[in-house]
């Protein structure tokens, strides 16, 4: 007879991980390759209720995230690292493949690290579109591949193996995919007009504002052109943090534009330098 089998729950793994991170410097990975925790790394337990999250209701309650992507799980005696799986290549991709159940189907899950960070790490307000949303309600069934139209991706701001918290939004595909097409002609304005049509059905009634063909690394200040780019509102740009900090960046780039898409489909440029938080844009 066994005492004390009950079934854990996300509670328990809760508690079991704060005590146990408290003494970890490192953890290791069934292959016992080691990952050094970083002073200022902080983790969250990524299960939560359904009724509050569906996505991430559908992963196991054992898993916590840090705000580095980097994933472990409580349900061994000693905290392991859940590491990405290897590509073609052997290195490490940014992707998991747990197995969640989808109408109660078994299912393996090609789930991006960075789409895993924007989902526990940031709020409604960091994302554009409904693909934040339909996460949230829908679940992972709402994961699905680049070329299907009412998929949710994650799109990297900067280099797309940076899974930390704020280089990741969560789109629709046919928006994440009209941003790769923008990205690889960073500067032509048709590709902009095309890009209006499909914002202004993902945020009706709300200006949009796209950075073209310009990456800021936050750390470093240092801008690179024809590299990722980004949507927001106009709203959520104003009130944003990373804005002041790609700001102050972007004011040394001085070719560079902020593209606005008004609730018409209009299209504005404004050079950085010249664009004020405080004043309404219209296209």
């Amino acid at each position: 007879m066994i005492l004390n089998s009950k079934k854990k729950t996300a509670k328990d793994y809760l508690e079991k991980f704060q005590r146990l991170i408290l003494e970890t410097e490192y953890v290791e990975n069934k292959a016992h390759e080691k990952y050094y925790l970083k002073p200022d790394e902080e983790f969250r337990q990524i299960y939560v209720d359904p009724e509050t999250n569906k996505a991430r209701s559908e992963l196991s309650i054992h898993w916590f995230v840090s705000n580095y992507g980097t994933v472990i799980t409580a349900k061994p005696e000693h905290l392991k690292w859940v590491s990405p799986i290897k590509g073609k290549n052997k290195s490490r991709r940014g992707y998991l493949n747990p197995k969640i159940k989808i109408n109660g189907k078994e299912t393996t899950l090609n789930l991006s690290i960075g789409l895993l960070v924007a989902l526990v790490w940031t709020n409604e307000d960091d994302h554009y579109g409904r693909g934040f949303e339909r996460l949230k309600n829908d679940g992972f069934i709402s994961i699905g591949l680049m070329n299907v139209d009412d998929a949710v991706n994650g799109h990297h701001f900067l280099d797309r193996h940076d899974n930390r918290v704020g280089n990741t939004q969560i789109l629709q595909a046919k928006e994440h995919a009209a941003l790769h097409r923008l990205a690889k002609d960073p500067f032509n304005l048709d590709k902009v007009f095309d890009l209006a049509d499909i914002t202004a059905k993902a945020e009706p009634n709300r200006p949009t504002v796209i950075f073209p063909g310009v990456t800021v690394n936050e750390v470093t200040g240092e801008i690179k052109t024809g590299q990722e780019i980004f949507l927001t509102t106009l709203d959520k740009l104003k009130k944003s943090e990373r804005f002041d900090r790609f700001l102050n960046a972007l004011c040394n780039f001085f070719s560079s534009n902020i593209i606005t898409i008004n609730e018409d489909g209009d299209v504005t440029t404004v050079p950085v330098d010249q664009f004020d938080k405080d004043e309404e844009l219209s296209g």
